[in-house]
């Protein structure tokens, strides 16, 4: 059922940061409910990251419903930019960010100008820092961070969207790399799922020198 707002209770769930496990029994109940809009087309996730729910929560969120970080609300907005504009906790905000940049489209120059404005109102220094690094990626601004620095910048936090996003427009960097071999397996893997055959090709070629450092 929903409220006079068109909120269903999962929508009070995450605005009142109710704990995973709330969550995820109303989830149980009903799982649609993820999809559920309110008077303003805000789903239960537009909601939890406005609110800055915990991370578990929107963990969940978004692997009940695909779709779910995608969806707009009736002003057009996407839970990344609620979250970009709150101080919603970095593990959140990378999640978020790593799914925008799945879509190649959000890699140009039109998705990075559509997010700069939800930036430059950030409360978060963790959010500004990131969506700076991945702009001036795109800009070719990659001497201060390096390119080696905004790569690792992201291996380290797992943004492994915006490592493809590096490998893609560089893919030789490869070549100057030294990784832990706790990070190896999922830069791999990563590299298979998100890159270019052509990105891939490179990293393969030089998959002895990477392992060079373990």
């Amino acid at each position: 059922e929903k409220d006079n707002d068109a909120e269903t209770p999962l929508h009070t769930a995450c605005r009142f940061e109710a704990p995973l496990g709330v969550v995820s029994v109303l989830l149980n109940i009903w799982p649609d409910a993820v999809k559920e809009k309110n008077w303003n087309g805000e789903t239960p996730l537009h909601t939890a990251c406005y609110y800055e729910a915990p991370f578990d929560v929107v963990t969940v969120l978004m692997h009940t419903w695909a779709n779910a970080a995608s969806e707009k609300d009736k002003y057009e907005l996407i839970p990344l930019h609620i979250a970009c504009t709150k101080r919603q906790s970095f593990q959140s905000t990378t999640l978020l960010c790593n799914n925008w940049l799945e879509d190649k489209k959000n890699r140009t120059s039109h998705g990075l100008v559509d997010l700069k404005k939800f930036i430059d109102f950030s409360r978060s220094e963790y959010a500004k820092k990131l969506f700076s690094n991945v702009s001036n990626l795109h800009c070719g601004k990659t001497g201060n961070p390096t390119l080696n620095e905004l790569l690792r910048f992201f291996i380290g936090i797992k943004l492994w969207n915006g490592v493809a996003f590096v490998l893609d427009k560089h893919p030789a960097i490869v070549r100057t790399i030294n990784l832990d071999t706790m990070l190896m397996g999922d830069f791999l893997s990563m590299t298979g799922r998100c890159c270019r055959l052509t990105t891939m090709w490179e990293v393969i070629s030089n998959e002895q020198d990477l392992l060079g450092g373990a």
